[in-house]
């Protein structure tokens, strides 16, 4: 069984074909970068991070569950930042 949205009343609940197949997966594509395409990347993240303002990066850390204590110095807050891009679990946009 699976529900549907539909506009009143909540989910229907409609019957499958095949109740043991599992639920379509998302294809995600791996991006495998060469040296120099990784070296490309890690200068443009780091233009970017300081070109941000102190706040920005706190703010955009603050936005992706990184708690970063207040008295922790700008270039260090900067640091975490630019690791978390170059690993992709931060995305700014």
């Amino acid at each position: 069984m699976k529900g549907t949205r539909s506009r009143r009343g909540g989910a229907d609940i409609v019957g499958v074909k095949d109740p043991a197949k599992p639920p379509p997966s998302r294809r995600g594509t791996l991006r495998i970068l060469t040296e120099k395409g990784a070296k490309l990347r890690r200068k443009t993240i780091k233009q970017n991070v300081q070109s941000m303002t102190d706040g920005k990066v706190r703010d955009v850390l603050k936005k992706s569950n990184i708690s970063v204590n207040p008295k922790t110095p700008p270039h260090i807050a900067r640091e975490i930042l630019e690791g978390g891009m170059e690993a992709g679990m931060i995305v700014v946009k």
